[in-house]
């Protein structure tokens, strides 16, 4: 796929063009499920999974993305839900959640302080934890 493709900028080298030390991924928006790999990518500080529109859920082992910074899930129209895992993303600083009107809840967030939540379907604060 494009996205491991080498040179670009989710990581690799020319040795080893599989993004393992990557700090950034931006996802197809054409995927429905996340890669089993990509919840092994420890050194993972962005995650934009926006636009990822067929994209219903996210599997329990993101919670071990702990050099998680900030996830993009904005317009991933069919996300219906998001593993309590989330609470073990202790770095994690932003979470955009532009237009995801099919989630019908939210995990405990509230051990992450730092966390921002950008709009959140049915909040008027930008901040919810």
């Amino acid at each position: 796929p494009d996205y491991l493709r080498p040179g670009r900028s989710v990581g690799g080298t020319a040795m080893d063009p599989f993004p393992w030390h990557a700090t950034e991924i931006k996802m197809p928006t054409a995927i429905s499920a996340l890669p089993g790999w990509l919840c092994r990518l420890s050194s993972l500080q962005t995650l934009n999974l926006g636009g990822c529109e067929a994209l219903t859920s996210l599997p329990a082992e993101v919670g071990r993305l702990t050099s998680l910074q900030t996830l993009s899930l904005g317009y991933c129209k069919a996300l219906t839900s998001l593993p309590a895992e989330l609470a073990n993303l202790t770095a994690l600083q932003t979470l955009y959640m532009y237009e995801c009107y099919a989630l019908t809840a939210m995990p405990d967030l509230s051990g992450l302080p730092q966390l921002e939540v950008k709009n959140l379907p049915g909040q008027d604060r930008k901040s919810v934890v």
